[in-house]
């Protein structure tokens, strides 16, 4: 007669897993009983949010690029409108505009470009250019032009932090690279967009525009390098710093003295 396998006569070169339920599993690693699984398996359990799955910060820093988006797109449009420019160029525009930025900095990067892992923000920018080519008549051209200005520098502010916290996420080149692909990214698009449209760019006056950018890069890295716990906190403030800086100077039309612009040699 054959004796019961129990758990105590495996041997160290026997294993038993019988994963039906309602039979014991037996495993041979040490010569004791693993588990009773009584019909049920053992599961890792995984933090969740309301987002599903998504951290709160990672979820803050989707919603902030998804609003850089839609505010670039509303400034291409509002450049060109005043041209009166077909509904098609205008999209196109608006589109360019809004992931011209993203898409050299993930490029530089060497990891997928944004907008094509996520179509959404390709969508968001095509509503949002073609609600401001519908509403572009109600505005006077200068009403236009000071309002793609304000847009810009929310676009700008809201990219700059985005992708200084993806670089820095991914260990690029830290503690350089973040700040200056931070740069990039927030007028990035805002170049193109000037170029197509035959403007003169904001880059290439003496207004108060990169410097913002600029500074609230380099604190929100120096934050994160320092106290990295109050990411979420830093981003909100360094937004709301470069956005204050560039309204500021579009409302009091602040620009660079004049000891710091080059000046050619008379005569």
């Amino acid at each position: 007669m054959r004796r019961p396998v129990s758990a105590d006569n495996v041997t160290v070169k026997q294993r038993i897993e019988i994963d039906k339920p309602g039979r014991a599993t037996l495993s041979a690693g040490n010569g004791r009983r693993a588990s009773a699984l009584n019909g049920t398996t053992t599961r890792k359990k995984t933090r969740t949010s309301f987002f599903g799955g998504i951290s709160l910060l990672n979820a803050l820093t989707y919603w902030v690029g998804m609003a850089g988006t839609a505010a670039f797109a509303v400034t291409a449009v509002l450049a060109v409108a005043p041209r009166g420019i077909d509904f098609f160029g205008a999209t196109v525009l608006g589109i360019i505009t809004a992931i011209g930025g993203g898409t050299i900095r993930d490029i530089i990067l060497g990891v997928p470009v944004f907008w094509a892992a996520d179509l959404a923000y390709i969508w968001v920018a095509l509503a949002a250019s073609l609600a401001t080519f519908a509403a572009n008549s109600l505005f006077t051209r200068k009403e236009i032009y000071s309002l793609m200005l304000y847009l810009d520098g929310l676009g700008a502010s809201l990219f700059a932090i985005a992708a200084t916290d993806k670089v820095w996420a991914l260990d690029f080149g830290r503690p350089l690279a973040p700040v200056i692909l931070g740069i990039i990214t927030a007028i990035g698009g805002g170049l193109i967009r000037d170029v197509l449209a035959g403007r003169q760019t904001l880059l290439m006056t003496r207004e108060i525009y990169a410097i913002p950018i600029s500074f609230g890069c380099a604190l929100y890295v120096a934050l994160l390098a320092f106290a990295p716990e109050y990411r979420s906190l830093g981003a909100a403030t360094a937004i709301v710093l470069i956005f204050a800086l560039r309204a500021a100077a579009i409302h009091w039309n602040l620009t660079v003295p004049d000891r710091l612009a080059s000046k050619p040699k008379e005569g």
